[in-house]
């Protein structure tokens, strides 16, 4: 939304951004090195940030893709489609 709003921007670069990197599934495993208290809560941690990458692998770039085309993008403007619905 603050591409959209703020920055007048289309918007797909914030939902090309949205996912969850890959190496982020260790991070529940150092947060629990680090602080002893926490290590009862890695495995759970960790099953939901797999689910997070997993997830956001597969939807970010459909939504990317769809809402690349509703709102334009360089690689598809929306000038185009507009002169194409006009003929």
């Amino acid at each position: 939304m603050r591409d959209r709003k703020i920055s007048k921007r289309p918007g797909y670069a914030g939902w090309a951004v949205a996912t969850t990197a890959g190496n982020a599934v260790a991070v529940p495993a150092v947060v629990g090195l680090a602080d002893k208290s926490l290590e009862a809560y890695v495995p759970q941690a960790t099953a939901q940030v797999a689910a997070s990458v997993v997830i956001t692998a597969i939807l970010v770039p459909i939504v990317t893709n769809w809402w690349a085309h509703k709102y334009g993008c360089p690689k598809f403007p929306l000038e185009e489609k507009k002169t194409e619905a006009a003929k």
